[in-house]
């Protein structure tokens, strides 16, 4: 009998398997992994980030994943199933779709409670003080996170009004304050 037996010619050691096979092993790997990191790639990876904490509004059943807003140009990529989160100046700006992640934020109110986890564990309370809307033709990130936001350290926003050549003509703007 030789020495390694049935092994060494199986399809159970890796070094004996064909390029085809070895490209099948790793794609079902990374299909059938989801969530899974495989050489930085993942199968359900979308337009975002890595997860940077946690966003709850009890008041308005919302609870979502934040990931790092990533940019296209100069366009913020919208994830389709977590919020995103862009940081500017000590201020973060969350942004996600009315039809997912934020489809309850229109019944929020000022004097509401946000909750913010970081990916340390550390939770920052916001007080809501204020809830606008803007057209699309209004929105100007340089202000919005400038004297708009006043003294507010948290911004949300998301899509409202009709849907007008595809998008919506309006944004749903919430700015809060950290309770200190």
């Amino acid at each position: 009998m030789r020495r390694g037996g049935a092994f060494r010619n199986s399809l159970f050691n890796p070094l004996r398997w064909s390029r085809r096979l070895v490209v099948i092993v790793l794609l079902t790997f990374y299909i059938v992994g989801g969530g899974f990191y495989v050489f930085g790639l993942s199968a359900f990876a979308t337009n975002v980030g890595e997860t940077v904490g946690v966003l709850r509004i009890p008041q308005v059943k919302v609870a979502t994943d934040v990931r790092v807003a990533l940019l296209d140009g100069d366009e913020l990529l919208t994830p389709e199933k977590s919020a995103a989160i862009y940081e500017r100046g000590g201020k973060k700006f969350v942004y996600g779709h009315n039809t997912t992640v934020f489809k309850n934020l229109d019944l929020i109110f000022e004097g509401d409670v946000i909750y913010f986890v970081d990916s340390a564990g550390t939770e920052l309370d916001y007080f809501v003080t204020k809830v606008g809307y803007l057209s699309v033709d209004e929105i100007d990130m340089d202000l919005l996170l400038g004297e708009m936001s006043g003294e507010n350290d948290l911004i949300l926003m998301t899509c409202a009004g009709k849907i007008v050549n595809g998008d919506y003509d309006e944004r749903l703007v919430i700015f809060a304050r950290l309770n200190q």
